[in-house]
C-alpha cells in the first residue's frame, strides 16, 4: 500500500464531456503504463440505475462489458481490459441511493485500490458525492432510516419540528432556520440521533483522511452548453429514452425509486405517455430542468476554490487536462 495515495475528481456541469476525458485520461495513463488498471468510479445521483441509461445520459462504451457483482464491488460494472467503470446502470430501479450509500460504495472500491496501487478517477455531476467522499465525519455513514421515513412521510412541517424539539432538543438548538424549517434536514438530524452507529473514526477514515484529493474542472460558456443540452436530449429521444420510460413504469409502476423519477426528463415523458401534454412540451420542459440544472451545478461549483478550471474553448485545453490529470495521479 502507498501512503501518499491520489485520488482525482473530474467536475463541472452537464454536458461539458467528463465521461469523455476520464476515459481518455485513463486510456492515456495505460498507454504510458503510469498505472496497470484505472477504476472509473460514477458520482452521478441519477446514472446508478439500471433501465435509464439513455435517459440518464450514462455513457456506457459499446466496448465495455458488464461484470457481476463481486468483492470488489458490491454492484455489477463494466469493463474493458484494464479499465473498470462503478457506479452507472448497476442499481436497481426500485432502491433507493443516498450520499451515505455512494460513500460506502466508492470508499471499499478507492481503499482496495490503493491496496493494489491501481488508479482511481471520481468522474460525474453530483457535488455532494465527491465533498462527502473524503469527509472524515463518521455521521455521513448513518444510511436512511426506512421505518422513520415512512413515519414521517404525511408528517406537516409543524409536526416534525415538534418531533424534533421533543427528541433532539439541544441538536435542534443548533439547527440554523433554514434547516428548522426543510422537512428533509429535520427527518436526517432525527435519523441520526436514532442510529445505533457509535461516531468515532474508523482506521479506514483515517486511512481516507491521508488521501491526496485533487479536482479537475471542465467548463465551457452557458451558450455552447445550452446548445448540446438540445442536441443530446434530441439524440436521447430518437434513441430508448421514450422505451426506456415506458417500459419502467409498466414493470414498476409506483415502486419506482423517487430518485430515478425526478431524474431529469423522467415525469414530462411520462406525462407524454399519458397523453396530458404533446411530445414537443415534453422536449421543452426536459430541455429547460436540464438548463436548470446547470445553473445550479455552477453555482456549488463557484464555492470550491480547489478545483483546477479547463475551458474548452481554450487552445490544448485538452492536453493540458490530460497533464494535469496524470500529474495529479502521480503521487501514487
Amino acid at each position: 500500500m502507498k501512503n501518499n495515495f491520489s485520488v482525482l475528481s473530474i467536475v463541472g456541469t452537464t454536458a461539458t464531456g467528463k465521461t469523455e476525458l476520464a476515459l481518455q485520461l485513463a486510456q492515456k495513463i495505460i498507454l504510458d503504463q503510469q498505472f496497470e488498471v484505472v477504476n472509473l468510479i460514477s458520482a452521478d445521483s441519477r446514472q446508478v440505475f439500471e433501465g435509464i441509461e439513455v435517459l440518464s445520459g450514462a455513457d456506457i462504451p459499446a466496448d465495455f462489458v458488464k461484470k457481476p457483482a463481486d468483492k470488489f464491488s458490491w454492484l455489477p460494472y463494466f469493463q474493458k481490459n484494464q479499465i473498470r467503470l462503478f457506479g452507472v446502470g448497476c442499481l436497481e430501479p426500485t432502491a433507493e441511493w443516498s450520499v451515505s450509500q455512494f460513500v460506502e460504495f466508492a470508499r471499499k472500491i478507492i481503499l482496495s485500490a490503493q491496496v493494489k496501487n491501481e488508479a482511481v478517477i471520481i468522474v460525474g455531476g453530483t457535488g455532494l458525492y465527491h465533498d462527502h467522499l473524503f469527509s472524515v465525519d463518521p455521521q455521513l455513514m448513518v444510511p436512511p432510516n426506512k421505518v422513520l421515513r415512512e413515519k414521517t412521510a404525511t408528517l406537516l412541517l409543524e409536526e416534525l419540528q415538534a418531533m424534533a424539539l421533543r427528541q433532539i432538543p439541544d441538536h435542534w438548538q443548533q439547527m440554523n432556520h433554514s434547516d428548522q424549517h426543510n422537512p428533509r434536514r429535520i427527518i436526517r438530524a432525527l435519523e441520526i440521533a436514532q442510529s445505533k452507529l457509535k461516531f468515532s473514526l474508523s482506521a479506514d477514515l483515517l486511512t481516507l483522511s491521508k488521501i491526496k484529493h485533487s479536482y479537475l474542472g471542465i467548463t465551457t460558456d452557458l451558450e455552447t452548453i445550452f446548445k448540446k443540452i438540445e442536441q443530446r436530449v434530441a439524440a436521447r429521444i430518437k434513441a430508448r429514452a421514450i422505451e426506456e420510460v415506458k417500459t419502467l413504469t409498466a414493470q414498476h409502476q409506483s415502486d419506482l425509486s423517487q430518485q430515478l423519477i425526478t431524474a431529469t426528463g423522467f415525469q414530462p415523458l411520462q406525462q407524454y405517455l399519458t397523453q396530458q401534454i404533446s411530445l414537443d412540451e415534453s422536449l421543452t420542459q426536459w430541455i429547460l430542468s436540464e438548463k436548470q440544472y446547470v445553473k445550479r451545478q455552477l453555482t456549488w461549483w463557484k464555492k470550491h476554490a480547489d478545483v483546477t478550471w479547463f475551458d474548452r474553448s481554450a487552445p490544448n485545453w485538452q492536453t493540458q487536462a490530460l497533464k494535469f490529470g496524470q500529474d495529479s495521479l502521480a503521487s501514487c
